[in-house]
């Protein structure tokens, strides 16, 4: 079977072997959480906090509801992607500080390949099966 074939009958491989096609997604998502790391603008001193808070979990056990979650537990995250009005102590405004949005141009760079990388991870665990 060829690559392209398999890639048409995608849904029901998922639906035959939900368990390798989850080790799949596992595998896409942790390259996808490799290159936030990388993305993640590096700040002030030693601590990288944004960079080390990256955290993947997978939800759902049957082929329909698998999914995988990548999020950000820094406190601060939210400030750096999307931008924040700075303020004096005095609560007088200084300026607006423009987001970077890095995990949005890294998953927009991922997303056309996302599918076929899974398509070709769950192909080469199932070429012995077929």
């Amino acid at each position: 079977m060829k690559i392209e074939e398999f890639i048409s009958k995608m849904d029901s491989f998922i639906k035959e072997y939900p368990e390798e096609s989850k080790k799949a997604l596992r595998k896409e998502a942790n390259a996808m959480r490799k290159d936030l790391v990388d993305a993640s603008p590096v700040g002030r001193g030693k601590t990288k906090k944004i960079s080390k808070s990256w955290k993947l979990s997978m939800k759902g056990s049957t082929d329909t509801t698998q999914e995988a979650t990548i999020r950000n537990t820094s406190p601060h995250y939210h400030l750096v992607e999307r931008g924040h009005v700075m303020r004096h102590p005095s609560g007088k405004v200084l300026g607006y500080k423009q987001g970077t949005y890095f995990f949005k141009n890294t998953v927009d760079k991922r997303q056309d390949s996302f599918t076929e990388n899974i398509a070709d991870n769950l192909f080469k665990k199932l070429k012995g099966k077929l």
